[in-house]
């Protein structure tokens, strides 16, 4: 009994990407591409970023870690857990956040490890799925009053992303 079969043509994909990073870049958007649905398949990261995306997020660590020898920027594509903290700074560039706590741990592992490590700070805009809740300014000014005193840790900033 044969079972389904996904066939990805990387020559399209990469072609695909490349017409959506030009198109996008004409009104100064940059694409971070999402590589989660391939479950890490080097693969499929590897043909966006010959396409010119040059942040490749997936969902899971382990994935992050099989594209360690992809030369482009990873994103861990969710907030880590206190017990993630350490891979995380190891495998991955940059990370969506939601909590100063994790922040001060995401600091304190990355000077550990001697790196910098980039936050991006998710604000929930009344979907009620993830992040800050809009409303919450007093935790938003305080996270970004603080962000200063982390040691090592960066608010992601994609005008200055390293190719």
């Amino acid at each position: 009994m044969r079972h389904p079969q996904l066939e990805i043509n990387l020559r399209k994909l990469e072609h695909n990407a490349c017409l959506e990073v030009n198109a996008l870049a004409k009104s100064g958007i940059t694409v971070m591409g999402v590589n989660k649905v391939f479950n890490g398949l080097f693969e499929t990261a590897e043909a966006i970023v010959k396409a010119g995306i040059d942040v490749v997020a997936e969902s899971r660590i382990y994935n992050l870690r099989k594209l360690q020898g992809l030369s482009c920027q990873k994103c861990l594509l969710r907030t880590p857990c206190p017990s993630e903290i350490e891979d995380v700074v190891r495998y991955a560039d940059i990370s969506l956040n939601s909590e100063i706590t994790v922040i001060r741990l995401l600091s304190r592992e990355a000077v550990k490890q001697k790196k910098v490590h980039h936050v991006l700070l998710m604000v929930d805009m009344g979907d009620i799925r993830e992040g800050i809740w809009y409303k919450n300014r007093e935790y938003l000014a305080c996270g970004s009053k603080n962000r200063n005193s982390w040691a090592n840790v960066r608010s992601y900033d994609y005008r200055h992303r390293r190719l």
